[in-house]
């Protein structure tokens, strides 16, 4: 089939990935898709024969039922992970037209689309949730404190003022919550700093009954065009885990500001918040982006899955490392405008 790979060049803007296969088991083309699907470069498809590529696929051509030529196929791949394709034949007299389906991108495209639908539905939701607690817990605060100062007992006035710590913690973290379904960037510039340390304020007391320390950080430049109130839940959810993550005498390191290591034209707004505490598995860390998982006793499954929203929509990514028994980094990255760069 001389010269037939120019005249299968037409297939080169399909979005589908497609292989053309001769009479002699070679490839007479793969379209970019393919090659991609793949994992291949398209000199190294070009030509190759079918079965030094993909042994089950070569089989499947062979004794392919001329009324089943669509269905599901694994290939194992040598060096490589194995691929789950989706995959349909059309024969012809001169060549075989393989089209194939990368079927795990598939699931993982789905299952990212119905992250953000129940991410979209939640955000719908909360506003209304929101007012239906915030008014109780307000409530209960008020109680609380009268009845702190009603007390006759040192011993019991302690008590209730450590449930009214834990009460002012939930509303804090309720409020966070509702703070994350607003949109991180702004037009209007705000002062850094402020917001970093509010978010850290309520978890001071409790990191200090535990002996854990939390070495902040706030560097250039002072002013972002970030929405406080979701900088700030979003350093008080990540704390938090930190937190909660780390052992007495543990160590939580909160660094917000410039990234050094992005171009100075191209300010990269960088905030990270590192522990040495418990670290997370692999499945944990697989599974941490999921709304709802979580590992805490009386966690929620809220607060990274939201941060993570609120950083995408925002066009910034959020990466998670962790190693059990070392700890657990978050760091998120987000570009800012370049005059930000240039006057810090």
């Amino acid at each position: 089939m001389a010269g037939s790979s120019s005249a299968f060049r037409w297939l080169d803007a399909l979005p589908a990935a497609v292989l053309v296969i001769d009479r002699d088991g070679r490839v007479a083309h793969a379209n970019p898709p393919a090659a991609s699907v793949l994992d291949r470069h398209h000199d190294e498809l070009q030509g190759a024969l079918l079965r030094d590529l993909l042994v089950p696929l070569e089989e499947l051509l062979r004794a392919v039922d001329p009324q089943e030529q669509r269905g599901e196929i694994r290939l194992s791949r040598e060096g490589r992970e194995p691929l789950h394709l989706g995959y349909a034949v059309n024969r012809t007299p001169e060549a075989d037209l393989i089209l194939l389906k990368d079927l795990d991108a598939l699931s993982k495209a789905q299952n990212e689309r119905n992250r953000l639908l129940r991410l979209a539905t939640l955000a719908e939701i909360l506003p209304a949730l929101m007012h239906q607690v915030r008014n109780p817990l307000a409530a209960a605060m008020a109680t609380l404190e009268v009845l702190i100062e009603e007390h006759p007992l040192p011993r019991g006035r302690e008590e209730l003022r450590e449930v009214l710590e834990e009460v002012r913690r939930a509303a804090h973290a309720l409020r966070g919550v509702g703070d994350m379904t607003r949109h991180l960037r702004t037009l209007e510039y705000f002062r850094l700093a402020p917001a970093i340390h509010e978010g850290l304020a309520p978890l001071r007391s409790s990191a200090a009954a535990r002996d854990i320390e939390v070495d902040v950080s706030v560097g250039p430049p002072e002013t972002v065009p970030l929405e406080p109130s979701v900088l700030r839940a979003m350093v008080y959810h990540l704390t938090s885990n930190a937190v909660a993550a780390c052992g007495r005498g543990g160590t939580v390191i909160v660094r917000a500001g410039l990234d050094p290591s992005a171009p100075t034209k191209a300010g990269t707004f960088r905030l990270t918040v590192e522990d040495n505490g418990s670290g997370m598995s692999p499945t944990q860390l697989s599974r941490c982006r999921e709304l709802f998982y979580t590992t805490k006793t009386h966690g929620s499954g809220l607060g990274l899955p939201l941060c993570i929203q609120a950083v995408e929509s925002a066009g910034g990514t959020l990466n998670v490392s962790s190693e059990i028994g070392r700890g657990t980094r978050v760091e998120i990255l987000l570009a800012l405008p370049s005059r930000i760069a240039e006057r810090s």
